[in-house]
């Protein structure tokens, strides 16, 4: 440590806060809101039509199930006839082989509609640091994602995967990846690379990125109780924070190893 406390290498500089990251991605996006809900309009829609597609049927096969259930028990209940717990509870619940393909469509969609949200968002975040205008041709160009998008796909896969074994290992995997596609954005890593890259940044500012997490996710809940306007406002304030807050970290040097 430098023995002269006026010194610019006296001591590091302190770690940027998740709070500064919200206030840049808030005052940036409102500069340029009208031009962030029109970017993030078709997205929002997409994923909530996705949610939609899923989630329907099988709420709608429920009911007709629970409707059959309920008509088939007043009719034993006036017969006198008794039922067994077999044909009390359906193994399908209405739900038929169409409804069933349709739904899995329908999931796999939404996921490659999030990947996609995920690496535009990635992009306009960005922009947004750069002080970089962002259109809707410079938005949806795909000229320069196919790295991004390989990143955001076996992201995707890890999480996943991760989520199947006790569903711990997939929150580890979604924490760690936090920067791996605006790593690729700006360095132009590929998939592994950009991940690894990522679990390094994201482990020496662990609490940061922790707090970063639960502070875009936040944001998203609250934008979701107003629908698609709150969802088109949240997600590009989301985005740009996490590109204000990765700039930060990725400029600061690596602690030193302890001896």
């Amino acid at each position: 440590m430098p023995t002269d406390p006026t010194g610019p290498a006296w001591g590091p500089p302190p770690e940027p806060g998740v709070g500064d990251a919200l206030r840049f991605g808030w005052e940036a996006v409102r500069a340029r809101l009208g031009t962030a809900i029109g970017l993030f309009a078709v997205p929002v829609v997409l994923l909530v039509a996705g949610f939609a597609a899923i989630y329907l049927p099988l709420l709608s096969g429920t009911v007709d199930a629970l409707r059959h259930e309920i008509e088939a028990q007043t009719a034993a209940t006036r017969t006198g006839a008794a039922r067994t717990g077999a044909e009390l509870v359906g193994t399908s619940w209405g739900v038929t082989p169409g409804t069933l393909v349709g739904v899995l469509a329908a999931v796999v969609a939404l996921q490659v509609v999030t990947m996609l949200v995920q690496v535009l968002g990635a992009r306009f975040g960005l922009a947004l640091v750069d002080g970089r205008p962002m259109g809707a041709r410079a938005f949806w160009t795909p000229r320069g994602l196919g790295r991004p998008a390989a990143t955001a796909l076996l992201l995707a896969v890890l999480t996943g995967v991760g989520m199947l074994l006790l569903y711990l290992p997939g929150l580890a995997v979604a924490l760690l990846g936090q920067y791996a596609v605006y790593l690729s954005f700006d360095r132009g890593f590929g998939p592994v690379e950009a991940i690894r890259e990522s679990a390094r940044l994201a482990s020496r500012h662990l609490g940061t990125t922790i707090l970063l997490v639960l502070a875009v996710a936040l944001l998203g809940s609250v934008g979701s109780m107003v629908c698609l306007v709150g969802l088109a406002l949240a997600y590009p304030v989301g985005f740009a924070t996490t590109a204000w807050l990765y700039r930060q970290l990725d400029a600061r040097p690596a602690a030193p190893v302890a001896r």
